[in-house]
């Protein structure tokens, strides 16, 4: 499994992904990457999963979700439906092999601003026991009712060690939630933020053995809230920032990390990336949506 957490504010919006692979019949890995970021034509959204961590052949959800998305400009619900449908074809026979005991699942959480509104959302798929049915759900989360504007919950979880992390929820919600805010008023760092989630993922690791040491945290902005849009994120080993691989993204239907990793070979290459070398580094990124899981 995994921990996953998500925190909503007005201004900001933050996710928590530790970064262990676990197996029965081998050590853990501890880089994988179970989160990827989403811009669309009406939102900017960050996702997480808990669930399957990788393929038999070694893909990661998240840059199978990065293809499905690829050269698709839609807007978020549409895009998010999208990987909805491709999870219910794709990922049932990956799914069998887990939890052999019990329920094998996978869970996937957005946290968004959608025409600059917090917005959460969760895709959950699961398969019985004896795998022969199938449960599923895409939904938006709201925890208030009308005549209350709608507004979705503070923090979400999920992942094995979402479950040990609500053993002591009262003595780190109000923490999180007071940083969060002093960063939306622009009293701390988006640093500080970090590095005290990450300091709650390694307490969540020395309880929860499916829960590893390395974390990635991530974060973005209202585009009219204090901060003007954008966001960043931090890699981390145990509790220390670490360097910061490519994370599954897409921009309007373009693959940036596929543009990054293009980029980045150039400059390798000859020292810089040449203006006039964009469009055609653009021109040769595969267009077209790939919803095959392998």
């Amino acid at each position: 499994m995994t921990f996953i957490l998500g925190v909503m504010s007005k201004h900001t919006v933050w996710l928590l992904a530790d970064r262990r692979l676990s197996w029965e019949n081998r050590p853990p890995r501890d880089d994988a990457r179970k989160v990827m970021s989403i811009k669309t034509s009406d939102a900017v959204a960050i996702l997480g999963y808990a669930g399957l961590g990788e393929t038999a052949q070694g893909t990661e959800p998240s840059d199978w979700m990065s293809r499905v998305l690829r050269g698709r400009n839609w807007t978020l619900e549409q895009s998010l439906g999208a990987i909805a449908g491709s999870m219910q074809k794709e990922l049932p026979r990956h799914l069998q092999g887990l939890n052999p005991e019990g329920f094998s699942a996978h869970h996937v959480i957005a946290l968004a601003f959608v025409k600059n509104i917090p917005r959460l959302y969760s895709i959950d798929l699961e398969l019985s026991p004896d795998r022969k049915k199938q449960f599923f759900r895409y939904t938006r989360h709201e925890c208030n009712a009308p005549p209350t504007a709608p507004r979705p919950p503070r923090i979400v979880l999920a992942g094995s060690g979402g479950s040990y992390a609500t053993r002591f929820r009262t003595l780190w919600k109000r923490e999180i939630l007071r940083l969060v805010n002093a960063h939306d008023e622009g009293k701390i760092s988006a640093r500080a933020v970090a590095d005290h989630l990450a300091l709650l993922n390694h307490e969540v690791h020395s309880i929860d053995p499916f829960t590893g040491p390395n974390c990635i945290v991530m974060w973005s902005y209202r585009k009219d809230g204090f901060y003007k849009g954008g966001g960043g994120h931090e890699f981390y080993i145990g509790m220390k920032r670490a360097q910061s691989p490519f994370i599954p993204s897409i921009v309007n239907g373009i693959d940036m990390q596929a543009l990054g990793q293009e980029m980045l070979a150039q400059m390798r290459e000859c020292g810089h990336v040449r203006p006039d070398k964009i469009n055609a580094l653009l021109a040769g990124l595969p267009h077209f949506p790939d919803e095959g899981l392998r």
